[in-house]
């Protein structure tokens, strides 16, 4: 079900990101995928692609609630780094949270957003909304 080149996982779970990573990578919707444990780690690794003129990976899946740098933090210095590729990077907001801000707050940036865990289900509603828009 390959539907990107390369994707980044940006969650402070280490359990799940390793349990997301392997995830991904059996289903191989990605031929790279990577993860982050923060927004800092996220955009550092982000800007050391940029720097090399490299493309950013086509589908961020984005955890919000994250110590150092939150995921709206990420997504403000996200849109200050160039990128050849940077319209068609996708960002995909990962959530517990019941917080009805939250959700405006994702909903008003104009990005998609699934709740946790993820599922086969999820990871393919999130590739289904991510080329539409």
């Amino acid at each position: 079900m390959k539907a990107f080149d390369s994707m980044m996982l940006i969650d402070d779970d280490r359990i799940n990101n390793f349990i997301n990573l392997k995830l991904l990578r059996k289903l191989k919707v990605a031929d790279h995928v990577s993860a982050a444990i923060n927004g800092e780690q996220a955009l550092c690794a982000l800007k050391d692609l940029a720097d090399k003129g490299d493309n950013c990976p086509d589908l961020i899946l984005l955890d919000i609630k994250m110590p150092v740098m939150d995921g709206f933090q990420f997504i403000r210095e996200f849109q200050k780094i160039n990128f050849p590729n940077k319209n068609e990077v996708k960002i995909v907001v990962l959530t517990t949270s019941q917080n009805q801000r939250d959700v405006i707050t994702i909903n008003s940036l104009g990005y998609n957003y699934i709740n946790k865990p993820l599922t086969p289900a999820k990871i393919s509603q999130a590739i289904l909304e991510s080329a539409e828009n």
